[in-house]
């Protein structure tokens, strides 16, 4: 029976001898585990942490109902919680009273401009609000909503 760290070798006579492994005799090396019960050297209250979302409206579909559930979860848990938004239509779902709605997006006398000066607006208005509200988090939703990240 072979030994671990040891391999046969067969002659032609139908002896066998066991050769010593070199890669299998060295000792293994002691891995020490993290310490996952440790806590992270500064925990930040809810209160203390700023969650933005941004996406295009609010109007009734899949993301506009997550964004908005999780928006008031978020609220509701103390969390300080921003949605910017690049318009605001009729027939929208509805946001906690805690929750900052913010417009992103264009701003009147805007619509007059060129297709790429409203584009780049939008990204200075959204840069704006990044710069204003200093968000821990940013969660984007939408296609046309995911221009700017950094």
């Amino acid at each position: 029976m072979n030994q671990p760290g040891m391999t046969p070798k067969a002659d032609m006579g139908g002896e066998s001898e066991t050769i010593q492994s070199p890669e299998l005799s060295r000792t293994p090396e002691r891995i020490q585990s993290p310490n996952l019960s440790r806590m992270p050297e500064t925990v930040r209250k809810p209160e203390e942490i700023r969650i933005a979302f941004h996406l295009n409206t609010l109007t009734h579909g899949g993301a506009e109902r997550v964004v908005t559930n999780l928006a008031n979860r978020f609220a509701a848990a103390g969390y300080q919680v921003f949605v910017a938004t690049e318009w605001t239509d009729e027939n929208e779902f509805v946001l906690d009273k805690k929750v900052h709605r913010i417009h992103v997006g264009l701003r009147e006398g805007d619509e007059k401009r060129n297709r790429l000066s409203r584009y780049l607006r939008r990204i200075r208005y959204l840069e704006e609000f990044m710069e204003e509200y200093q968000p821990d988090v940013v969660v984007a939703f939408a296609r046309l909503a995911l221009f700017f990240g950094r």
